[in-house]
C-alpha cells in the first residue's frame, strides 16, 4: 500500500529529527491516508511496532461513535485550503479503548507548488478534557446552589420563592415534574401543595399531558419513604442498592421511570418532601448529584424553619404587647441579652435579694447560666462555668418539677442543698420555673446573704414575675433565632459566592475561615487536607485565638487522633467536653490544640465520594455548641469540600501544563522559563551557576530492539534517579526525546562536575528493569559554567550541547566541560 502513495515522507531530510521527538507526527495524503507516522504514533495507539499503519485510511482510526460530520470530512480527505488549527477528535486504540486526541495540521506543498498533503501533530488530551469537564460540572452545581440561596435569602413571599425553586430544580435536573408535599399534622400522609411540570415531557411519556398524577402519599403504604426522610436521607428510586418493595410500588403507582425525594424540615419536625419525577427515563445519580440534593434539602429546610420562627416570633410579639401595661420588662425591641439584663435588673423592685440568675435549657436538655446580676466580682464566673443536666442539682430539679416557687430558708440546714466552692456566701434561696405554654424554658433564681430572706409573699410575686418573664424570654429567643437563621442564610449565600470565585487553595481556605467566623463561635478553627493514598493529614489552616498556628503533618494510620476518627468513619464527631474522663478514654490520641479546648466538632470534607479533609471548630467552654450550629458547620463543609476539590483540580491541570507526562519532569517550555530566572539572578548577584545537557547513549537501539515500552521505562527510571541525586533548588527538565537539561544554581565548576559525574556513575552502575528484561544504559553529559558574556539560558544550553556531543565523539559514557575551543 505504501508504494501507491503519491509522496514518500521518509525522503524529507528532517525525518530523523521527527523520529526521536516526544510527540506524534503524521503525514496525511490528499486521499486521506497515512503517508508517514512517527514512532510516537505506536505508543499513542498502543500498537505493536510491526503494525502496518502507512497506507491505511485515517477515518478507520476514528471512534465508532464520532460524529457523522467528522467521519464524512475525514473520508473526503484533506484539501489545499486546509489551514493551521487544533481540533479534538475521538480516536480508538488497538485495545478498543477510546481517547481524545488534539490534532494540529498544516498543509505541505512541493517545490512546484503541488499540494502534497497535511503534516499533523497528535496529542492525547483525555485527562485534561476530563478535568475540564469535572471542573465545569462543579461550577454549574455551585452556580445552581448560589441561585437557590439567592431565591431563599429573606424572600418577601416564601411561597413564590418556593415555586421558583421547584422550577429551578426541574430545569437543572431535566425532570418531568417537581412537587412540594407537606405533611399533615398527624404525620400520616404528605399532600402536594405546589408543583412544577414540564408538560412536553409528560405528554411524550404518556401521550397526553398529565396534570394530577397523585395528590397524597399515605406513609402506611410507603413506610420506607418516611423512615429515610426522617433520617435526613435522600431517597432515590430505583437506587443502585436494594430498593424496598414499597418504594418500587410507588414507581408503578405513579407511572414513572424513577424519582428522588428530598426531606424538608421545619423548626422541630419533618415538614414534608420535594419529589423530583422522571417520566421518560430511569435516572441514575452520581455521588456529586446526591451531594447536591442534600444541599438543596438543607437550604430549603433552613429557609422554611426561618420563616416558621419569624411567624412564631410575630405571634409572640403581639402577646407581649398586650401584656405591656402589666410589666415593663417585656420589650420586644430589646436584644436577647438586653431582655435578660432588663428582667434581672428590675427583679429587685418586687423581690429584694443579693444576686439573681437565669438558667436556660439547651438543645441537649442541659441547664446553662444565661445571665447573672449582682454577684460579687469573680463569683459569677463560677456560676457561668456550670453546665449540667437538669437533675445534676437536686434543688434545681425540684424547682423544675414544681408548680410553685421553692424557698430554701437556710442553705446550711437544707439536706438537698449542694454547697459550691466560692458560692457558700448564699444563705437563702428562692427559685421559680420559667414556662411558656407548658414548656420548661429555664429557672429564675434569687439568692440572699442572710437566712430566711424570702417569704410566701415574695414567692407569689416571683411566680407572677416569672410568668411574664417567660413571654419576654421566649419572644427574645425566637427573635434571636430568626436573626441567627437569617444571618446563616446570608453567610451560606456569601460563602457560596466567595468559594466559587477562587481556584487558589490558600484563597479558598482564607475565605472559608473569614466567613465561618461570622456565624459560629469558636476559639480554635482548622482545616485538614487528607491524602487517601498516603493517609497523610496536613493542616494548611490552623487558627487559635485569631492567630495562625503551625501543626505538624501526620499519618493518621499511625496517629489517628480525633481527626483520624472523623476521616475513617466519614461522620461528624461532636465531643461536648474533651477532658471528660469517659471521652478522654475513647480518644486517647492527642488533639490538635494548645490544651485549652473543651468542646470539639469535626466534620469530614467529602467530594466525589472521597474524603478530601476535615473542618473543625473548638471552644474553651464545654458543651457550648448547639446541634443547630453543628448542622450549620456540616452545611458549610459541603460547600467547602466542593471548593477544595475545584482547587485540587486546578492544581492538577496547572501541573499537567508544565510537566512531561512520561517522566514527570518539567517540560521544555517551563524548564526554560525557570532556568532563565536562575540565570538572571546569578548574573545580577554574581553567583555561580552550572548547566548540564544529558543524553542517553545509543537510545535508538533500545527502542528498535526492545520496543517503545522498554524505552519509556528507561526514560522514567533515569528521570527518577536524577531527581534523587539533585537538590530541591536544582531544575531538571526533559529537553528532547532522550535528552535532559539541568540547571545547578549556586555551583562552581568543580561542584557542577561532581554532580554530573555522580549522575553518570550511578546510571552506569544501575541495571534498569524494562518489560523486555534488564538494560545497561550509559550517559554522555556536557557541562558549561556561567560567564558574564553568557546572558541567556539558550546560549548556555547550546554550549552544554556542544560539550555533550564532544563527549559522544570521545567514546560516550563520559562528562565533558565546554571550552571556547569546542567546535
Amino acid at each position: 500500500m505504501a508504494s501507491e502513495l503519491p509522496f514518500d515522507f521518509s525522503l524529507l531530510d528532517f525525518k530523523s529529527t521527527i523520529d526521536v521527538m516526544p510527540v506524534c507526527v503524521v503525514f496525511i495524503t490528499p486521499e486521506g491516508r497515512f503517508g508517514y507516522v512517527s514512532p510516537e504514533f505506536y505508543q499513542l495507539h498502543r500498537l505493536p511496532p510491526d503494525t502496518q499503519v502507512v497506507g491505511t485510511r485515517v477515518v478507520d482510526w476514528l471512534a465508532s461513535d464520532e460524529s457523522p460530520e467528522v467521519i464524512q470530512r475525514m473520508q473526503a480527505g484533506p484539501t489545499e485550503a486546509s489551514i493551521i488549527k487544533s481540533t479534538v477528535y475521538r480516536l480508538a486504540r488497538s485495545d478498543n479503548t477510546l481517547f481524545l486526541s488534539e490534532i494540529s495540521s498544516v498543509p505541505l506543498h512541493g517545490r512546484d507548488g503541488r499540494f502534497l498533503g497535511l503534516v499533523s501533530v497528535m496529542r492525547d488530551v483525555t485527562n485534561a478534557k476530563l478535568l475540564e469537564q469535572q471542573l465545569q460540572q462543579n461550577f454549574e452545581r455551585q452556580e445552581f446552589l448560589n441561585h437557590l440561596l439567592q431565591l431563599l435569602y429573606r424572600p418577601r413571599d416564601l411561597l413564590a420563592a418556593l415555586a421558583q425553586v421547584l422550577e429551578l430544580i426541574g430545569i437543572f435536573t431535566r425532570a418531568s415534574r417537581v412537587s412540594l408535599m407537606e405533611n399533615t399534622p398527624d404525620d400520616a400522609t404528605a399532600c402536594v401543595t405546589m408543583e412544577w411540570s414540564d408538560e412536553e415531557k409528560l405528554a411524550q411519556a404518556a401521550g397526553e399531558p398529565q396534570v394530577d398524577k397523585f395528590v397524597c402519599v399515605d406513609f402506611s403504604e410507603a413506610p420506607s419513604l418516611r423512615i429515610f426522610a426522617e433520617a435526613r436521607g435522600v431517597v432515590c428510586v430505583p437506587s443502585e442498592a436494594t430498593t424496598p418493595p414499597d418504594l418500587l410500588n410507588l414507581v408503578d403507582k405513579w407511572d414513572l421511570k424513577s424519582f428522588v425525594a428530598l426531606p424538608v424540615f421545619g423548626m422541630d419536625r419533618l415538614f414534608g418532601l420535594i419529589v423530583v419525577e422522571f417520566a421518560r427515563e430511569r435516572r441514575t445519580w452520581s455521588v456529586e448529584d446526591l451531594d447536591l440534593m442534600r444541599n438543596i434539602s438543607r437550604t430549603i429546610s433552613n429557609a422554611i424553619a426561618r420563616t416558621q420562627v419569624e411567624e412564631t416570633e410575630y405571634v409572640q410579639r403581639v402577646l407581649v404587647e398586650t401584656l405591656r401595661d402589666i410589666t415593663s420588662v417585656v420589650n420586644s425591641d430589646f436584644t436577647f441579652s438586653q431582655v435578660l439584663d432588663y428582667i434581672l435588673s428590675n427583679l429587685n423592685r418586687i423581690v429584694p435579694h443579693s444576686a439573681s440568675s437565669i438558667l436556660l435549657m439547651d438543645d441537649q436538655g442541659h441547664l446553662k447560666v444565661a445571665h447573672t446580676y449582682g454577684f460579687p466580682p469573680g463569683k459569677e464566673d463560677v456560676l457561668r462555668a456550670m453546665h449540667a443536666p437538669l437533675n445534676r442539682w437536686k434543688t434545681i430539679d425540684l424547682v423544675a418539677h414544681s408548680n410553685q416557687p421553692v424557698i430554701v430558708g437556710d442553705t446550711l440546714k437544707q439536706p438537698n442543698w449542694e454547697l459550691v466552692p466560692d458560692l457558700n456566701w448564699v444563705r437563702s434561696y428562692m427559685g421559680s420555673a420559667i414556662r411558656s405554654r407548658g414548656k420548661l424554658l429555664g429557672i429564675l433564681n434569687v439568692d440572699a446573704t442572710t437566712v430566711e430572706a424570702f417569704t410566701g409573699e415574695h414567692a407569689v410575686r416571683l411566680q407572677a414575675f416569672a410568668d411574664q418573664a417567660a413571654v419576654a424570654i421566649e419572644n427574645a429567643m425566637l427573635y434571636q433565632e430568626a436573626q441567627r437563621r437569617a444571618e446563616q442564610m446570608t453567610t451560606l449565600y456569601e460563602i457560596g459566592l466567595t468559594l466559587a470565585s477562587g481556584l487558589e487553595l490558600d484563597q479558598v481556605l482564607a475565605s472559608l475561615h473569614e466567613q465561618v467566623a461570622r456565624v459560629l463561635p469558636f476559639d480554635v478553627f482548622y482545616v485538614g487536607l487528607y491524602n487517601e493514598t498516603s493517609e497523610i493529614l496536613q493542616f494548611p489552616l490552623f487558627i487559635e485565638r485569631g492567630e495562625r498556628v503551625v501543626v505538624a503533618t501526620r499519618n493518621v494510620a499511625d496517629v489517628p487522633g480525633i481527626s483520624g476518627r472523623v476521616i475513617s468513619t466519614r461522620q461528624t464527631h461532636y465531643l461536648q467536653d474533651i477532658k471528660d474522663p469517659e471521652t478522654a478514654s475513647r480518644y486517647p490520641a492527642p488533639i490538635n490544640t494548645t490544651g485549652l479546648s473543651r468542646a470539639y466538632v469535626g466534620v469530614p470534607l467529602i467530594a466525589r465520594e472521597h474524603v478530601v479533609g476535615i473542618i473543625s471548630m473548638q471552644s474553651y467552654q464545654p458543651g457550648i455548641f448547639s446541634l443547630e450550629q453543628v448542622r450549620l458547620l456540616e452545611t458549610i463543609a459541603n460547600q467547602a469540600a466542593l471548593a477544595i476539590d475545584n482547587a485540587h483540580i486546578f492544581i492538577e491541570m496547572r501541573q499537567l501544563a508544565i510537566t512531561d507526562s512520561l517522566t514527570g519532569l518539567f517540560n521544555r517550555r517551563h524548564f526554560t522559563e525557570l532556568g532563565q530566572v536562575e540565570v538572571d539572578r546569578a548574573l545580577r548577584y554574581e553567583r555561580g551557576l552550572g548547566v548540564l545537557m544529558v543524553d542517553i547513549d545509543s537510545f535508538k537501539r533500545v527502542n528498535d530492539n526492545l520496543g517503545h515500552n522498554a524505552g519509556d521505562a528507561v526514560l522514567q527510571e533515569i528521570s527518577r534517579i536524577c531527581r534523587t541525586l539533585l537538590r530541591s533548588s536544582d531544575i531538571i527538565g526533559r529537553y528532547g526525546g532522550e535528552e535532559f537539561a539541568i540547571v545547578l544554581p549556586e555551583l562552581d565548576e568543580e561542584r557542577s562536575l561532581r554532580v554530573a559525574e555522580r549522575i553518570r556513575a550511578v546510571i552506569d552502575a544501575t541495571s534498569i528493569e524494562t518489560p523486555k528484561g534488564p538494560v545497561h544504559i550509559t550517559l554522555s553529559i556536557g557541562v558549561v559554567l556561567l560567564r558574564p558574556e553568557f546572558t541567556t539560558l539558550e546560549i548556555l544550553l547550546d554550549c552544554a550541547d556542544r560539550a555533550m556531543y564532544q563527549a559522544k565523539q570521545a567514546g560516550r559514557n563520559r562528562v565533558n566541560v565546554f571550552s571556547k575551543g569546542v567546535a
